[in-house]
């Protein structure tokens, strides 16, 4: 249940960070993001989750133009009535997002995983829009922290699903590489121990993360196709008019052999959608040479 649903949750949640732990914890948060942050190119990015945009304001102020959704038209409201400039605020639910594939080079979502919920779907919708090299900054809640020990006493955070570390990367690893950065080292007691020779006794509470996502890899397919029947030419054309149908394949056809060129997993769908009728239909034998070595490959 997405608990920033609710109109009183959603009017409590900006008060937090007026209070004196609200104003410390920000900063620790922000300077973990704002690391997080410095290399990329700054540009129009996707906010998930972007509540009464707080988060928000935080980008835009970084040089950032922000695409800012939200499930919640309660929080909209409030993020609305703040005027950020270079920020455009649009209803949307994260699992099924109204943007094309590839449409955003960044993506952040600031603690907006824990609340959705079917997080497969977000992941899904994240890999679509996102393009090949796009990166992805998430903050996510730390269930080894204190702060995740007593979750279940707080009527927001009882909602919520708090991740460990290697949650995270398990989650995030078919992306790419994920580097993490830490911060909000909360006592038992909830005094915040950042900086302190105390730190390291305690888990964070606060995980930034920064994902860059694998580009996607280029192949060339050298195969041949010998059909054993006295009807030799008729299968082969079969099978060269399948595979030239697919317009985001390069297809190009010589004497002993075809060169079939294209993105890994569209080029692999490709043949196994064209091989197998063929290998039913008649008795037949492919010899294929595969090699990430594509001349369409763009460096």
């Amino acid at each position: 249940m997405n608990v920033y649903l609710n109109e009183d949750v959603a009017e409590e949640y900006d008060k937090y960070y007026l209070t004196p732990q609200g104003i410390s914890v920000d900063a620790i948060e922000k300077q973990i993001i704002k690391q997080l942050i410095q290399d990329v190119p700054a540009g129009t990015i996707l906010e998930l989750g972007c509540g009464t945009g707080h988060w928000t304001q935080f980008f835009c102020e970084n040089g950032f133009q922000v695409t800012a959704t939200d499930a919640s038209e309660e929080m909209l409201k409030i993020a609305r009535a703040k005027n950020i400039h270079k920020a455009i605020f649009q209803k949307a639910d994260a699992g099924s997002l109204p943007f094309p594939d590839n449409s955003f080079s960044t993506i952040v979502a600031i603690t907006m995983l824990e609340f959705v919920d079917d997080i497969e779907a977000v992941l899904n919708e994240i890999d679509r829009v996102l393009i090949p090299g796009g990166v992805l900054i998430l903050g996510c809640l730390n269930i080894n922290s204190e702060l995740g020990k007593i979750k279940n006493n707080d009527d927001v955070f009882r909602h919520a699903r708090f991740f460990s570390p290697e949650e995270i990367e398990k989650m995030f690893l078919c992306f790419g590489i994920v580097k993490m950065h830490s911060g909000i080292y909360y006592s038992p007691t909830f005094e915040l121990l950042d900086g302190t020779d105390k730190q390291n006794e305690v888990n964070p509470a606060f995980i930034g993360v920064i994902v860059h996502k694998n580009k996607n890899m280029e192949i060339s397919v050298e195969i041949s196709y010998y059909a054993l029947q006295g009807d030799y030419n008729t299968p082969v054309e079969e099978f060269l008019g399948t595979i030239s149908k697919n317009k985001e394949i390069t297809v190009e056809s010589g004497i002993m052999s075809t060169l079939i060129s294209g993105e890994y997993s569209k080029v692999m769908e490709l043949l196994s959608q064209s091989i197998k009728p063929l290998m039913e239909k008649y008795p037949s034998v492919f010899t294929l040479k595969i090699a990430n070595a594509c001349k369409t490959c763009k460096k």
